[in-house]
């Protein structure tokens, strides 16, 4: 799986009216930190069954649910949003540390997730 730091991360973000190059996954900007992950499942609805059973999982993290967000093309292909009042540099820590949990992991696969596509980015609103 591509992680920020292997440097292959690479997304322009446009907001607020400037366009901010996104690189090795962090925004700087200030404020409440943001946190991006992209996924492609077999199947959503199977999928949100266990991610909803895995909450706990999360808001012992310090994320907190920012919504789900669909392509319009693809249900199964989705962009979720976390928000959490971790600094930057410990919201990153906490998610690279979430994707790199082999238990976290298994879940994942058995809930139907393409591992080889999860992507995140994180960012200070």
């Amino acid at each position: 799986m591509p992680s920020p730091e292997d440097g292959r991360i690479t997304l322009w973000f446009q907001r607020k009216n400037f366009a901010s190059l996104l690189h090795d996954g962090v925004i700087c900007e200030g404020g409440m930190t943001k946190i991006f992950t992209a996924h492609r499942v077999k199947d959503y609805a199977s999928w949100k069954d266990k991610y909803d059973a895995d909450a706990d999982r999360r808001q012992a993290a310090g994320f907190h649910e920012g919504g789900h967000f669909h392509s319009p093309s693809d249900h199964n292909s989705f962009l979720i949003v976390w928000d959490s009042d971790l600094p930057l540099v410990d919201a990153k820590a906490s998610v690279s540390a979430m994707y790199s949990n082999p238990d976290l992991l298994a879940l994942m696969q058995e809930a139907g997730v393409y591992l080889e596509d999860i992507r995140f980015w994180v960012s200070e609103d």
